[in-house]
């Protein structure tokens, strides 16, 4: 790649990358393109480009992919010309997720020094300004408890709690049912930031209701081409088998199984953007106060229980259906239907029911790949919730890329 073209394409990336869409700063790019960028140091020098370009590039634009360019140089510069100490501190800085928050404006601030055409950053320096904002990230690993305490109304602190470990999953599990004694249901997310909200409300802010039977209404008529029981199915079952294959829906999906539960949770091991999380409930408890039914989950498959719901179209409950697909089966599936009204107003009157009948694990996104070994070596995969050849062959890759590191050698 010719300096211009490089030039031009860092040009974009700072444009598209950093002011129009996610940040992405120095050090971000410094990973993506180390390469290319030592390439272009070896063939081109902070004087000669000065001096040539100088006379070629004369317009605002141009001068500023020059600028970009020569930035670019000296931080490979400073980042490649350090001692091994220094080297370390810098594999540090690259593994937190908050320098992709730093601006190049702020890297430009901390106070760069030039000596011999090289830049030298203080790294303390720049130590300092991430732990800056690292306190003002309120999902940090010392915020995370805190802010989730607050989102979903918990009172009582041993509820929440930060999982590094297989075991300390467990033994919270074992100190929920103390506290919350009628039997738990659980939820995992990738992300402890997401909504505990359906997919349905999650694409809609209004009018769900209509876009809900549009949804189910085509899936009912198009699905019998590949399930021909499907006729004999009522309306929740082909809402539920809808809602496993990515249907929007008002149903969340729960289960029995609280490690299936983890195993959702951390099944995107390599994602990073934030802590992982579970959901621990006392469906019962909630049942009770939302429907007066004092049954974990209420069994749709009965028309009588169909029935007596139907008088709470405005309540949100825990259901279970019969195993109408493998999926359900090996997940031991269950679901919390949830309303519209309680979907209002940032589900308000959801949490509010929730506060005092829930548990939650915030899953540390440093140890997600670990769990997941300690998972595989139970015999616990991702053919554990999708069973299927497409996580037959995703579980031999990790078992065999991850867990027996045959990935590089």
């Amino acid at each position: 790649m010719d300096l211009t073209s490089f030039s031009i394409l860092k040009e974009e990336i700072m444009k598209n990358e950093i002011l129009e869409s996610e940040p992405k700063y120095y050090l971000h790019i410094y990973q993506k393109h180390r390469e290319e960028l030592l390439q272009i140091e070896k063939e081109f020098k902070k004087d000669i480009l000065e001096n040539k370009y100088d006379k070629i590039l004369i317009n605002d634009k141009d001068r500023t992919l020059l600028d970009n360019i020569i930035y670019l140089l000296e931080g490979i510069n400073f980042i490649e010309g350090k001692s091994d100490e220094e080297q370390i501190d810098i594999k540090k800085l690259l593994e937190l997720d908050t320098y992709k928050n730093l601006k190049l404006c702020d890297l430009i601030n901390i106070g760069f020094e030039f000596q011999d055409g090289k830049m030298n950053i203080e790294i303390q320096e720049l130590k300092t300004k991430i732990d800056e904002m690292e306190k003002n990230n309120i999902w940090n690993e010392a915020s995370v408890e805190e802010t989730i305490k607050q989102k979903y109304l918990i009172e009582n602190s041993e509820n929440v709690k930060m999982i590094n470990s297989l075991s300390e999953y467990t033994q919270f599990i074992n100190e929920l049912e103390i506290n919350l004694s009628n039997g738990l249901v659980s939820r995992g997310q990738k992300d402890c930031s997401y909504d505990l909200s359906p997919s349905l409300y999650r694409i809609y802010k209004k009018r769900q209701d209509v876009h809900a039977k549009g949804y189910e209404q085509t899936f009912k008529q198009r699905i019998a081409y590949y399930s021909k029981d499907s006729g004999i199915k009522s309306d929740e079952e082909l809402r539920a088998e809808g809602q496993h294959f990515g249907l929007p829906t008002e149903y969340l999906d729960f289960t029995e199984a609280h490690i299936i539960s983890l195993l959702f949770a951390i099944e995107d091991y390599n994602y990073k953007g934030n802590h992982s999380i579970v959901f621990f409930i006392d469906s019962a408890a909630f049942n009770k106060h939302s429907v007066n039914k004092d049954e974990k989950l209420i069994n749709l498959q009965f028309q009588g229980e169909r029935e007596y719901l139907s008088r709470y179209n405005s309540c949100s409950y825990f259901i279970k259906l019969p195993n109408i697909n493998e999926r359900i089966h090996f997940q031991k599936g269950c679901f919390l239907r949830v309303s519209h009204q309680d979907c209002l107003d940032k589900n308000k009157d959801l949490i509010e029911n929730l506060k005092d009948k829930c548990g939650i694990a915030i899953i540390n996104k440093s140890c997600k790949e670990e769990i997941l070994k300690e998972l595989f070596t139970l015999g616990i995969t991702f053919e554990s919730i999708y069973p299927d050849k497409d996580n037959l062959v995703k579980s031999i890759r990790f078992n065999y890329e991850i867990m027996q590191g045959g990935k590089g050698r």
